[in-house]
């Protein structure tokens, strides 16, 4: 697993499409999330991790970046390139949306 900080990720979504995974519950990302972010609860991961392709990244961010650093070190585990997102939604400093 490797890190990316919010502003890196900011420049990433500027530069190009990214697979980018918000592993909060629903109930968290429908109050505020990334544009172009795709809700994947932790809480569901054993039924979503198999989905994953093992030759895109995938960039994993949740509310302060501990529960995406979790799954980052378990997708990691099984094979996928994995970028954890430090400080979450908590250090996102753009727009967000509802």
């Amino acid at each position: 697993m490797q890190t990316v900080n919010t502003k890196q990720l900011a420049q990433k979504l500027k530069e190009e499409k990214i697979n980018l995974i918000d592993v909060r519950e629903p109930f968290e990302f429908i109050e505020g999330h990334v544009k172009g972010a795709i809700n994947k609860p932790m809480s569901q991961l054993r039924h979503w991790k198999d989905e994953l392709e093992q030759d895109q990244i995938y960039y994993l961010m949740c509310r302060s970046g501990n529960r995406s650093r979790q799954v980052a070190n378990l997708l990691t585990e099984l094979g996928h390139k994995i970028y954890n997102v430090e400080g979450g939604i908590l250090a996102w400093d753009n727009e967000l949306e509802q």
